[in-house]
């Protein structure tokens, strides 16, 4: 934090943003009238230079002050054109792996602004249907690839491949996280409940989280990112419409999948509980083995405290 502290004192915020946008002018064949940055920018490839900038821009990204000076720059519209640029190119079956770069950058990048709430809202308003469209795609490239492993290699859980995307999906459910916390509105527009916010050629949000918690059930990140998404989104919807996310199976994701890593139980338990479900609790002992928790939760049993002593 330091150390960013001092590039945003020396100005580094405006440089990386002005790298960004020129690389996303030539992305998209508009070509660009501005100045050379630099007289060896050139010889850079430009792709590289994209995600770097915009990855540079994401870990630049850690306070109001730092956000509100990229929002001052125009950062709103560079997202959301890269985010356009990688729907475009999702419409390529070949590009999709040379796009995953690109996706992830973006998508991190908007994971860290979204922590501002009134960024967040705007970029629900203006993206949610893009980023929807972008996980879809990725869940949809990984399935295929998952596929192709097992019949031309076998399945091999512990194989690398597929962490890039795993990746991806994290930062996805994190921006969804962020964006329905405290904000009813985003999270019906989430689920597909706005009033045409969620429009596109893709599943709903709250889908998607559970699809990619079933494709990377070793991600614990991931785990945690979307069980903290589930628990936001439902936190702030009516009954029926919390039916709809337990009809995509949560609960059995959240019991069996998130809930059996530790990093992420507590996570899934707050996300089940706020759906309506009576989540079991288990504990580990010192040989490995699952016994039921009988540790009383606050709340769940009548409490014998005297508020007043006499």
């Amino acid at each position: 934090h330091a150390n960013v502290k001092v590039f945003h004192k020396a100005g580094a915020v405006p440089v990386l943003h002005r790298i960004s946008k020129r690389c996303l002018l030539n992305e998209n064949k508009g070509g660009s009238d501005e100045k050379h940055i630099t007289d060896n920018v050139d010889m850079f490839n430009e792709k590289d230079l994209l995600c770097d900038s915009l990855a540079a821009l994401r870990v630049m990204a850690i306070d109001n002050d730092i956000v509100q000076n990229m929002i001052a720059l125009g950062i709103l519209d560079t997202v959301h054109d890269s985010l356009g640029v990688v729907v475009a190119r999702s419409s390529l079956q070949s590009s999709s792996s040379s796009s995953l770069p690109l996706s992830t950058a973006t998508l991190g990048l908007v994971r860290n602004l979204c922590a501002n709430d009134e960024v967040k809202t705007s970029i629900c308003k203006s993206s949610l249907p893009s980023i929807l469209h972008i996980m879809q795609n990725y869940l949809l490239v990984e399935k295929q690839e998952q596929e192709k492993r097992e019949q031309n290699e076998g399945s091999f859980p512990n194989s690398k491949k597929g962490k890039g995307c795993a990746t991806l999906q994290e930062h996805a459910c994190g921006i969804l996280a962020a964006m329905a916390l405290r904000q009813p509105q985003n999270a019906l527009a989430i689920i597909g409940g706005g009033s045409g916010q969620n429009g596109g050629d893709h599943d709903g949000g709250h889908a998607l989280i559970l699809q990619a918690m079933k494709t990377f059930p070793e991600k614990v990140t991931l785990q945690r990112q979307g069980c903290l998404a589930l628990r936001n989104i439902a936190s702030r919807l009516s009954e029926s419409d919390k039916s709809r996310i337990l009809e995509a199976d949560a609960e059995h994701v959240l019991q069996h999948i998130a809930g059996r890593h530790p990093a992420s139980s507590e996570e899934a338990y707050a996300a089940l509980r706020d759906l309506g479900c009576n989540p079991v609790i288990y504990k580990l002992d010192e040989h490995g083995n699952t016994t039921k928790s009988t540790t009383q939760l606050f709340g769940t049993v009548q409490s014998s405290f005297r508020p007043v002593y006499e």
